[in-house]
């Protein structure tokens, strides 16, 4: 076939379109992947939020968390929530054809990095044993002293009454 090109050309063709569209389908597919991310960052603030307060609600007494593991869960939370709305408002700003800010693996990496806290600290919750009451000394001697012995019930007693 003459007036035909050869299988070099449209090779070469095919390869130069493939160049021009791998940023725009690495951009759509970035994005894509963003939307479930983003949802499953949201459950984990709304749940981390929660747990915060529960810890917090705790009495002093029976508090089962150090005041070192409270301060580290409240910062990494308060971190996360700044990364993710500063980047998702850059994210927003960008034009259509501009690469994406917001990356899907820094995004599980902030997800895991934060569940992981969440995770210990709840598994903590679970295997931590109930603290003992303090007693006072005195209370325990008085206890320990007053020793009232109650009789001992008379067998023959107990079916008189009742006839």
């Amino acid at each position: 076939m003459e007036g035909e090109p050869g299988p070099e050309v449209f090779d070469e063709r095919r390869e130069k379109l493939k160049a021009i569209c791998r940023p725009w389908l690495l951009r759509v597919r970035i994005r894509r992947d963003i939307v479930p991310l983003m949802k499953d960052i949201e459950e984990l603030f709304n749940y981390t939020s929660t747990f915060i307060k529960a810890m917090e609600i705790l009495p002093e007494d029976t508090q089962i968390y150090t005041e070192v593991e409270i301060t580290k869960i409240k910062e990494l939370y308060a971190e996360t929530v700044e990364w993710k709305n500063t980047t998702a408002k850059a994210e927003a700003a960008l034009k259509p054809y501009e690469d994406p800010v917001l990356k899907p693996d820094e995004l599980k990496q902030k997800i895991v990095g934060l569940n992981r806290e969440v995770q210990y600290l709840l598994n903590k919750a679970k295997t931590a044993k109930p603290k003992k009451p303090k007693t006072d000394k005195k209370k325990s001697e008085k206890k320990a002293n007053d020793t009232t012995t109650i009789p001992p019930v008379d067998k023959t007693e107990i079916g008189r009454a009742h006839v």
